[in-house]
């Protein structure tokens, strides 16, 4: 318009917009248009975008012109239009590939992940979706796994989440996964799955009480205790610790602390296993005096099972004085000294015991010394002097454990009986022996960081560090390893299936602590790996399972082909549907291919289902509804030619439960045959290893 009338150019405009028709009577109650472009002279096309409106929304539009006094123009003609729907949001968040499991309890796991956003790694998401399963999650068996609740709702990309997921089962085995949801319920893919495995329960119940404890006099100064060694855990098949000894001139009264006049007696580890004959030798008591025992045990874990049962017993009377002087006759020679048992630390020794009188009577003492030498009448003075028991009547067989020996090395002993006049025997004969040599029987430490840097279509490639061996002091070895066995298999791999795994190359070992990096080559595209490996020493000691890593091949993506046509015709039956059971953890089936059309041609792929149950509910594949309940198996296997025989492994199964396994065919344009069962089997029990 223009300044009078169309002549000229107006000073201003005010354009105002409403949801209802504009008119004079409204017009203040429209919304003003702000920052309106100065006229231009009278005739000129204008142009103006108002931005700020809602979607999906019909507007009415009206404009004023004024001049510079101002005077006003009527209200011009009310044109309307309806803005334009929100495009629908299609697009997922990333996926979470950092899911961790830093911290695990008995009945607890801590988990963290890093936050992705709302759009790939834009925006903020709506919330997460975490699930667990005691079987390898992947896309197809993320519906059966378990949601976990409580996880934290979104806070924005690259925000750290961590959670407990409690009321866990002790030694278990769970697996993880998580997925991002965005407003739109656009779910991500995926995240890396982590694999847990609980420890078990703290031990706090004590090993049983000793209630076979029983003492018998030695002498005037000593006294022997004998008990059955007890058995710690639940089935009482685990040696205990230590035991505490305790004696005293009055009775126990059952209470473990000491009292005055009591003294406590804490020998080293027992060797011996449950049910075995315990016995401890008591020096240094007093004569004809009678005391009181009692004893209780420690297991691995601390805790002190209930004194035993309490036995007196009374120490002997003081022997009779020596014999008058002016005895001449010496016991008589030793001459059947002999080594009955030796080892890398130790020689038990024997010989028949000498008289006082030559072959009569009891001698007072020996003189047992020992040498890196051969001992003669010359060296006798400077070997040296063990301790040895008081002889025994003559003719009795002697028996001495030598202890602190080194191993691999040669000692000679000799032996002299004194009677109480110190007459002196004839050298013993001369008894060479060599002790054991120690063997290392300990493997290197276990690789725990093995881990994925990269992975293609067909290959994995690897990092770990370089573990050292151990060896016992003495033991010829060398720090270094020697060799690696590196194996994967298919989904997952444990100690149970590790002879089963295929062997994969490996590097020649280097220096304990240098890293290495190792690919893995000739692999399937988008499979799923378990990886492990150990390492061996010098003495051919392997080391146990490193970490077990779960790790995926590339997926090869092709051009789809042009679709078929339509195909309406399932494939028949699979036939002769046999399971074969392999070991108490996985076994195979066996059947023969069917059709794309019935019988002819070629299927396109198989579903397998398994049904598993105990003895007391086993499974049943007749019922209704089977093969929907049925757990879905992931098959990555091409059908055969109709006619020819079909092989799969089926692994994660129980020690004795009974399975039976469903299969369909299914042809290229999805049509599924009809479930075919597996008579029913079962996998033999694991006898308890504790």
């Amino acid at each position: 318009p223009g300044d009078d009338g169309s002549a000229g150019q107006a000073a201003v405009y005010d354009m105002r917009y409403s949801t209802s028709p504009i008119n004079e009577f409204n017009w203040n109650d429209a919304h003003a248009v702000p920052s309106e472009p100065t006229p231009h002279p009278a005739g000129s096309s204008e142009i103006m975008i108002v931005g700020g409106l809602q979607a999906s929304r019909l507007y009415y539009f009206a404009i004023k012109a004024a001049d510079e006094i101002p005077n006003w123009s009527d209200l011009s003609n009310v044109p309307s239009a309806e803005t334009a729907e929100i495009p629908p949001d299609e697009t997922p968040p990333s996926a979470v590939d950092d899911l961790a499991a830093p911290e695990s309890d008995f009945d607890q796991v801590l988990l963290t992940w890093t936050e992705t956003g709302d759009d790939g790694t834009s925006g903020t998401a709506s919330s997460f979706e975490l699930r667990m399963a005691d079987f390898l999650l992947n896309e197809d068996n993320w519906p059966d796994a378990t949601i976990v609740a409580g996880v934290p709702a979104p806070s924005g990309p690259f925000a750290h989440h961590e959670m407990w997921v409690r009321n866990l089962d002790e030694s278990s085995r769970y697996f993880f996964g998580i997925k991002v949801i965005d407003e739109s319920g656009n779910a991500s893919t995926l995240s890396n799955v982590v694999d847990v495995t609980t420890p078990a329960s703290p031990d706090t119940v004590p090993p049983p009480t000793i209630v076979d404890l029983r003492g018998t006099p030695f002498s005037a100064h000593e006294l022997d205790l004998e008990w059955t060694a007890p058995g710690d855990g639940p089935d009482g098949d685990i040696p205990v610790e230590v035991y505490e000894i305790r004696v005293q001139t009055s009775p126990l009264g059952g209470n473990p602390v000491p009292e005055d006049g009591a003294f406590l007696i804490i020998p080293v580890q027992s060797l011996l296993g449950p049910g075995d004959l315990e016995t401890r030798h008591i020096e240094g008591l007093s004569a004809s005096t009678t005391y009181y025992c009692s004893v209780r045990s420690r297991d691995a874990a601390g805790n002190w099972s209930e004194s035993s049962n309490e036995v007196s017993v009374t120490t002997l009377d003081e022997p009779p004085p020596p014999p008058p002087q002016g005895d001449e006759t010496p016991p008589a020679p030793i001459s059947d000294l002999a080594a009955s048992e030796i080892g890398i630390d130790f020689a038990t020794l024997t010989w028949t015991a000498t008289g006082d009188d030559a072959d009569e009577g009891t001698a007072d003492h020996y003189e047992l010394r020992m040498s890196s030498d051969p001992l003669t009448e010359d060296n006798w003075e400077e070997a040296l002097l063990l301790e040895t028991g008081d002889p025994q009547s003559a003719g009795a067989q002697e028996t001495l454990r030598v202890e602190g020996l080194e191993s691999g090395a040669t000692y000679y002993f000799a032996l002299q009986a004194y009677d109480l006049a110190e007459n002196p025997s004839g050298l013993s004969n001369l008894l060479s022996v060599e002790t054991d040599v120690v063997l290392d029987e300990v493997g290197p430490f276990a690789v725990t960081d093995l881990a994925v840097i990269d992975s293609t279509e067909t290959s994995l490639s690897l990092r770990w560090t370089t573990p050292a061996d151990t060896f016992p002091e003495g033991a010829v070895g060398s720090e270094q390893v020697v060799e690696y066995e590196l194996r994967y298999a298919l989904d997952s791999l444990d100690v149970q299936n590790w002879e089963l795994a295929t062997i994969a190359p490996a590097p020649e070992p280097r220096e304990p602590g240098e890293e290495v990096d190792w690919t893995i080559s000739d692999l399937d595209p988008g499979q799923t790996y378990g990886i492990a490996l150990r390492s061996r020493d010098l003495s051919g000691n392997w080391s146990e399972l490193s970490n077990i890593l779960v790790a995926w091949t590339q997926v090869h993506v092709e051009d789809p082909p042009p679709p078929p046509p339509p195909d309406e015709s399932a494939p028949g039956p699979v036939t002769d549907v046999s399971l074969s059971i392999i070991d108490s953890w996985s076994g195979r089936l066996g059947w023969t291919a069917t059709g794309d059309d019935g019988t002819s041609g070629q299927a396109a792929s198989y579903r397998i289902r398994r049904l598993a149950g105990t003895e007391e509910f086993p499974p049943d594949p007749d019922l209704p509804g089977a093969w929907d309940n049925a757990v879905a198996l992931s098959v990555r296997i091409e059908p055969a030619p109709s006619g020819e025989t079909e092989t799969f492994s089926v692994t994660g199964l129980s020690p004795g439960w009974f399975y039976s396994f469903g299969i369909v065919a299914v042809d290229e344009a999805g049509n599924p045959g009809p479930v075919v069962w597996s008579a029913i089997a079962q996998t033999p029990y694991v006898e308890d290893a504790f």
